[in-house]
């Protein structure tokens, strides 16, 4: 037997398993057409999950807490007025799930509290508890825009002035959900300094478009 045919026998071969993910969904939408001097559309969607976080287990350590079988949801509402003299405002506000996850905990060769060692891996990380076990609040934003059109012989000029998350919602994008001095930190556990894990604060935009 030569060196090729031992390689060959000695590799890892991935089959498929019977980890089948699967999801049920429902979504409602109602739509105001546009009449007189107003618009408006809301929609709500919920979807309840049955997925495995990981499509292949490759040591037992893996079958702890293995299945996302969370619900996620969302919600939209828009809609515009138009005001005399040809001021247009809209709004734009969402409201959807918080960041989800599980705690989990990594277990190290040698135990700083003195525990029994690993004896054939260096570290070990294990999910403690069910997927979704820690939430964010849910995250709402509400962006406004207003606008006026001007005719200037022939020509048009738009002044638009623009409202980004206006409530300033400081919701968390990211949660550490890693056992320690920095579990339910907002953010990622390698965040840099200039990264908060939260929504980006109220900002206000003015501008101008001429068209001619």
């Amino acid at each position: 037997m030569n060196l090729t045919q031992i390689t060959a026998f000695v590799a890892n071969q991935r089959l498929n398993g019977d980890r089948n993910s699967h999801y049920q969904s429902v979504e409602f939408t109602v739509t105001k057409r546009t009449s007189g001097r107003w618009f408006g559309m809301g929609s709500f969607w919920a979807t309840k999950n049955h997925r495995w976080l990981q499509q292949y287990a490759d040591n037992p350590n893996e079958d702890y807490f293995p299945l996302d079988e969370t619900w996620n949801w969302a919600s939209n509402i828009s809609g515009s007025y138009r005001f005399p003299w040809d001021v247009n405002v809209g709004a734009y506000l969402q409201s959807k799930m918080g960041v989800l996850g599980q705690r989990t905990n990594i277990f190290r060769a040698t135990d700083p509290d003195g525990g029994t060692p690993l004896r054939q891996l260096a570290t070990v990380t294990l999910r403690l508890e069910p997927y979704g076990a820690q939430q964010g609040p849910a995250i709402t934003i509400l962006n406004l825009r207003a606008t006026k059109m001007f005719s200037i012989r022939g020509t048009r000029l738009e002044v638009n002035v623009e409202g980004f998350n206006i409530l300033n919602s400081s919701a968390p994008l990211q949660i550490v959900t890693a056992s320690g001095p920095t579990f339910g930190w907002f953010g990622s556990a390698s965040s840099s300094a200039g990264d908060t894990g939260v929504l980006t604060a109220r900002v206000a935009r003015v501008g101008m478009r001429y068209r001619f």
